[in-house]
C-alpha cells in the first residue's frame, strides 16, 4: 500500500473519531477508486456505512455493502477479525433493530435469525478478545430483545468488570432488571428488581447526566432514590459490588482445562477423585467398586403391610435417579472439550 493511500485512510480515521463521516467517507472512496481491493479501505467504509445508516428504508443497501466488504475483509485479513466479526455485528444489529421497529415492535423470524447472527459475530469477537465492554454490551442487548434478561445481565456485568465506568453497561443492566420485575411473580424477588433497577439507572445518571432517556423517567428515578434514602456513593457501591461480580462470572468457574479425551473416562476419573459415588471404597481406589452406586439399607415393617415399603424403595431410587443427574450434570460442566465450545456461556 502507497504512502498517499495510508495518510488518506488515517485521515479517514480521525475524521470517523469526530463523527466526521461524509468526509471521511470521501476520503476512503478517492483510495478505492486508485485500489478497489485495499483491505484497510473497505474495512473502513464498511464501518463508516454502518455507523452513519440513519434507519432510512432508501438507504438500507448501505448496510448490505457494509456486510460484504467485511466478509472479504475477514476471508483475506484475519489479523483484523476482532474488529471484523464486531462490525459485521454492529451490521446485522442494526438491521434486526430496523425491522423490528417496523414490525410495530414486535419480533418475527427474520428479525430473531438477525439478532442471532449478530449475537454470533459478536461472539467470534469475543473469542479473540474477551476484554471488549461494547461487545459485552451490545451481546447483552439483543439477549434483551430476545427475551433472554437473565443472559443479558450477565452480559452487562462482564462490560462493568472490564470497564466500571461505561454508563451504558449500567444503565442498560437497570432497563433489563426493571423489565425483569414487570414479568416475575413473586413479589419480593419483583420489588428487588425494581429497586436494583432504579438504582443502576441512577448509576448512569451520575456517570453520564445527559444520558438518553425521556425526562419523566429521569424524575422517577431521582424521587425513588430520594423516597427511600439512598445514598449513592460510586467509588463506595464499586467497591461493594465489584467482587459479588467477580465472584459470579470470575474465569475460575470451569476447573478443569480443555480435555481431549473421551467424557466416560474424565466422568470417572472426576467423580472418583471428588468422592462423588455413593459407596464405602474410598480406601480402595483401584478395584471396580469404586466407580459404583452401592447404598445397603434395611427397615422392619409389618409383614402385612407391602405398601409402605414400596412406597419407601421407590422413594429412594428417585433420590438416587436425581443425585445421579445433578453429579453428571456437575461433570460436564468441568469438562471443556472442543466439542462444546459452540455454548454461549459457562456452563
Amino acid at each position: 500500500m502507497n504512502q498517499e493511500h495510508i495518510k488518506k485512510i488515517n485521515r479517514a480515521g480521525e475524521l470517523y473519531k469526530n463523527y466526521e463521516y461524509e468526509k471521511a467517507l470521501q476520503c476512503i472512496d478517492e483510495v478505492l477508486k486508485e485500489d478497489k481491493h485495499n483491505l484497510y479501505a473497505r474495512y473502513y467504509r464498511a464501518i463508516l456505512l454502518i455507523d452513519s445508516w440513519t434507519g432510512e428504508e432508501s438507504t438500507i443497501s448501505h448496510i448490505k455493502e457494509a456486510i460484504s466488504h467485511l466478509e472479504i475483509v475477514i476471508k483475506e485479513m484475519p489479523q483484523n477479525d476482532v474488529y471484523s466479526y464486531y462490525s459485521v455485528g454492529n451490521a446485522y444489529y442494526a438491521l434486526a433493530m430496523f425491522y423490528f421497529k417496523k414490525n410495530n415492535r414486535e419480533l418475527n423470524q427474520c428479525i430473531i435469525d438477525y439478532l442471532e447472527i449478530a449475537k454470533d459475530n459478536y461472539q467470534k469477537s469475543l473469542d479473540l478478545n474477551t476484554k471488549q465492554p461494547k461487545a459485552w454490551i451490545n451481546k447483552g442487548n439483543i439477549f434483551h430483545n430476545l427475551g433472554r434478561y437473565f443472559e443479558a445481565i450477565e452480559c452487562y456485568d462482564l462490560a462493568i468488570l472490564i470497564d466500571n465506568k461505561h454508563y451504558n453497561a449500567w444503565g442498560n443492566r437497570g432497563l433489563t432488571c426493571w423489565h425483569l420485575s414487570q414479568i416475575v411473580t413473586n413479589k419480593e424477588d419483583s420489588n428487588l428488581l425494581f429497586h436494583h433497577a432504579m438504582i443502576y439507572l441512577a448509576i448512569e445518571k451520575i456517570l453520564n447526566p445527559e444520558y438518553q432517556i425521556d425526562e419523566n423517567t429521569k424524575k422517577y428515578i431521582d424521587k425513588y432514590i430520594d423516597m427511600n434514602h439512598i445514598s449513592l456513593n460510586f467509588e463506595d457501591f464499586i467497591k461493594e459490588q465489584l467482587p459479588k461480580k467477580l465472584s459470579m462470572h470470575g474465569d475460575y468457574f470451569n476447573l478443569y482445562k480443555p480435555k481431549e479425551g473421551d467424557f466416560s473416562t474424565f466422568y470417572k476419573t472426576f467423580c472418583r477423585n471428588h468422592r462423588l459415588f455413593l459407596n464405602t471404597h474410598f480406601d480402595c481406589t483401584n478395584c471396580e467398586l469404586t466407580t459404583k452406586d452401592l447404598l445397603e439399607f434395611s427397615f422392619i415393617h409389618n409383614i402385612n403391610d407391602t405398601i409402605k415399603p414400596y412406597e419407601l424403595r421407590k422413594k429412594l431410587n428417585a433420590i438416587l435417579d436425581e443425585y445421579k443427574t445433578a453429579r453428571s450434570l456437575l461433570a460436564l460442566s468441568q469438562y471443556k472439550h472442543k466439542d462444546f465450545m459452540f455454548l454461549d456461556k459457562e456452563r
